[in-house]
C-alpha cells in the first residue's frame, strides 16, 4: 500500500496513511477539559511510555479525530514513525494488510463504527491488533460508541476492543469551549477576545465542529474587509440574534 500525506487518498476513499503532515493540530491545541486522564495517558503513549491499546468513543465533535492524529504528530515530532487510517470506503483488503505497519510506533485507526454488521472488515479490524502485534506498535483506536453498544457481528472484535482501555470522552462545558476557540483562533494567527468567544457561544450552535467552521468563516471575513474580529464585527458579518439558531 502507498502512503500518502495526511489527506484522503482518492475522493471515494477516507483512508488517511502516513507519512505525516504535521500541519494538523497537536496536543497543544486540544482542550482536555474533562477528559485530562486519556489525554495525558496519550501525551504519554505518544512519547514512546509502553502501554495498552486503548478504544476512545464519543459523539461527533468529541475530539476523537484531533487526539489521534495529535499523537500521531508528535511521534512524528521525535523522529519516529506513525499511521493514521481512517475506517470508510476504501477496498476491505487494504484495513489488515500488515505491511504498512512495518516500522511504526503508534497505530491510530479512527471511525470504527463503519465496519459494524460488514464482516469481511469486522475481520479485517481484528487482523489490525496481530499486526500491530507483530510490528510492536501501539494501537489506538476511536468509534462513536462503546464496543458494546456497535453492533458488531464479531464477539471477538467486540471483546478485542474492550481488552485493553476504554475510555469515552466527555463534551467540553461552556468555558472550555471558549478556551479551544482562542486556542484555534492562535492556529490562525489571530487573538480572539474572550467577550466574542461568549457572544458565539450565546449566539450559535454549540458543537465545536460548527464553532471551528464558524471562526474560520469571521477570520475568513475580517481578512477580506481588513478588519478586527470584534462583536460588532462579527454582528455585521453574520446578522444573528440569540436564539436564530
Amino acid at each position: 500500500m502507498t502512503s500518502v500525506p495526511f489527506r484522503a487518498a482518492t475522493a471515494g476513499a477516507r483512508q488517511l496513511l502516513l507519512p505525516f503532515a504535521t500541519d494538523r493540530p497537536g496536543f497543544e491545541a486540544f482542550v482536555p477539559g474533562r477528559n485530562r486522564e486519556v489525554f495525558e495517558y496519550l501525551l504519554s503513549l505518544a512519547g514512546g511510555a509502553p502501554g495498552v491499546s486503548l478504544y476512545l468513543h464519543g459523539p461527533s465533535g468529541s475530539g476523537k479525530t484531533h487526539l489521534l492524529s495529535a499523537a500521531c504528530a508528535r511521534v512524528i515530532e521525535r523522529g519516529g514513525r506513525a499511521a493514521y487510517m481512517a475506517l470508510g470506503s476504501l477496498p476491505v483488503g487494504d484495513i489488515a494488510r500488515p505491511a504498512w505497519m512495518e516500522g511504526r510506533e503508534l497505530v491510530c485507526i479512527d471511525d470504527v463504527q463503519e465496519v459494524a454488521g460488514r464482516l469481511a472488515w469486522e475481520r479485517g479490524v481484528m487482523g489490525l491488533y496481530d499486526g500491530a502485534r507483530d510490528a510492536g506498535a501501539a494501537l489506538v483506536l476511536a468509534g462513536r460508541g462503546s464496543p458494546g453498544s456497535l453492533g458488531l457481528t464479531l464477539p471477538d472484535l467486540e471483546s478485542r476492543l474492550a481488552w485493553g482501555l476504554v475510555y469515552r470522552l466527555e463534551m467540553l462545558d461552556d468555558r472550555d469551549k471558549s478556551d479551544a476557540l482562542v486556542l484555534r483562533a492562535k492556529g490562525r494567527g489571530f487573538d480572539l477576545q474572550p467577550e466574542v468567544a461568549e457572544y458565539l457561544l450565546c449566539r450559535y450552535p454549540r458543537g465545536m465542529a460548527d464553532l471551528c467552521r464558524l471562526l474560520d468563516r469571521l477570520d475568513d471575513g475580517a481578512l477580506v474587509a481588513q478588519r478586527r474580529i470584534t462583536v460588532p464585527f462579527v454582528r455585521d458579518l453574520l446578522d444573528l440574534r440569540c436564539g436564530d439558531l
